[in-house]
């Protein structure tokens, strides 16, 4: 089934003239049983994006900020054009993008498997569209209301058992993944996405704005205008502001992670029971340790622990002090 959705995805969208997708050039298709004995499409060079970008525990290093806007550029405009076309990919990842390094504004967007038609409402009705003059899908034939989506890297809720899982916002949740994973070379990515290793404002602003409600999320559109600078979209994604205590466990993660030459591994995520209690990990690349801390915010002061014993009390007036704080309880 996967076949035939790759096959009937990519005829479609080659006959309306979509870049930056693989071309079809022969389907075997059976008649009887609806099956694709094979595909003969189009050879890309330049390896996976995956392989040019990897986590902390590699040697090799996340993208710069220019690098990374650039693909990003690249992947949210071809999506676009994907969703104009009346296709949703639904399986975003770095290992579905083809990327050379060398031209990064070039990419190619790979495995239409888990794709379908765009919903495209029309009064009270939604509606399949457009026929490809293959197979007819009036149906949802690879997934179900009792599918659960598995993406390495990004896990959305709608994607679990009993979610809505044909909303062209996810398409543009999963580019924005990506657009992080360039940045950090995190993975395993929920919601709300990471932002502690961004120092750019208005990407940090758009990524606070990948949130769980399908609808509030920015669109596959509005994404290609934020790229292109558009002010009034920047202006519209600025207006969500960080709490100070969640500024706070970002700062204090990346001064543990700076004060012990750690790497900041998994962000500092808020105890859904007790808002101004955090937890966040380092990773000391040196021999792979991961730290578990956990920091809680007090008047005036944090306190910060690790494996459940208090090592520090940082002083939010005496921020001077507090790498010299940190370190001094580690050579203990």
């Amino acid at each position: 089934k996967r076949l035939i959705r790759e096959a009937t995805a990519l005829k479609h969208l080659n006959e309306n003239g979509v870049k930056n997708i693989p071309t079809l050039y022969f389907a075997d298709i059976g008649t009887v049983k609806r099956t694709v004995d094979g595909l003969v499409m189009s050879y890309h060079e330049g390896g996976t994006l995956s392989d040019h970008v990897k986590g902390f525990s590699s040697p090799k290093e996340p993208l710069d900020l220019s690098t990374a806007t650039s693909v990003f550029r690249s992947l949210v405009e071809t999506l676009l054009n994907v969703q104009t076309a009346g296709f949703l990919h639904r399986d975003i990842k770095a290992n579905n993008i083809i990327w050379n390094n060398q031209n990064p504004g070039s990419l190619v967007v790979i495995d239409f498997g888990l794709s379908c038609r765009r919903l495209v409402q029309k009064g009270k009705n939604a509606i399949n569209e457009p026929s490809t003059g293959m197979h007819h899908h009036s149906e949802d034939t690879v997934t179900t209301e009792e599918s659960k989506f598995s993406n390495a890297l990004i896990e959305l809720p709608e994607f679990s058992k009993k979610g809505y899982k044909r909303h062209p916002n996810s398409d543009a949740a999963m580019c924005c993944a990506v657009f992080v994973y360039c940045l950090t070379g995190e993975i395993h990515l929920k919601l709300p996405l990471p932002i502690f290793d961004i120092d750019d404002m208005p990407v940090v602003n758009l990524i606070r704005n990948v949130v769980e409600d399908l609808n509030s999320r920015p669109s596959l559109a509005e994404l290609v205008k934020w790229v292109s600078g558009d002010e009034g979209i920047r202006e519209k994604y600025s207006a969500v502001e960080k709490s100070p205590v969640d500024a706070g466990a970002s700062e204090v993660h990346k001064v543990i992670a700076k004060s012990l030459g750690h790497s900041k591994h998994r962000y500092a995520k808020a105890n859904p029971r007790n808002p101004s209690f955090f937890t966040c990990h380092t990773l000391d690349r040196s021999n792979g340790k991961i730290f578990p801390w956990e920091i809680s915010f007090a008047l005036g002061h944090v306190n910060v622990y690790l494996d459940n014993k208090l090592v520090a009390v940082l002083h939010f007036g005496k921020k001077d002090n507090w790498p010299s704080i940190i370190k001094k309880y580690m050579k203990r």
